[in-house]
């Protein structure tokens, strides 16, 4: 299990990443990942395995596990990013062996280093506002 520090837990954070952050997709999982504001943080992390991919909580939860040790797997390269990373995923996952989707894994983080994308931080804008 990742440490607390590294979750990205607030519905508030994810709905930036969401919004505002950049994306890599593979057959196993997408990703959306957004720089932090702040320099001095490592990584934040959050998996996402929605009701449409399986009704059963059995096969979602094993998802989520799958992803999760990739993402320990990858963890020292990903703490010097400074990124809030978002991984939604998807159905092929189950059936794809540990080699396939470190090898999808690493493209992403490949991806990820490769992208610059720095959005200042901004706070959302309030119901009836206009946009920031």
């Amino acid at each position: 299990m990742l440490a607390r520090e590294f979750r990205l837990s607030k519905t508030l954070d994810i709905r930036r990443v969401f919004q505002r952050g950049s994306s890599c997709a593979s057959p196993f999982f997408s990703i959306k990942f957004l720089r932090n504001p702040s320099p001095t943080s490592g990584f934040r992390f959050a998996v996402i395995v929605p009701n449409k991919i399986s009704k059963k909580a059995v096969v979602r939860n094993r998802i989520k596990r799958r992803l999760r040790e990739m993402v320990r797997a990858y963890e020292t390269q990903l703490i010097p990013l400074h990124c809030d990373i978002t991984m939604q995923g998807k159905m092929p996952t189950i059936e794809a062996s540990w080699e396939e989707l470190v090898a999808a894994f690493g493209r992403c983080v490949d991806t990820m280093k490769r992208t610059n994308t720095s959005v200042p931080h901004r706070p959302f804008p309030v119901k009836g506002s206009k946009k920031l």
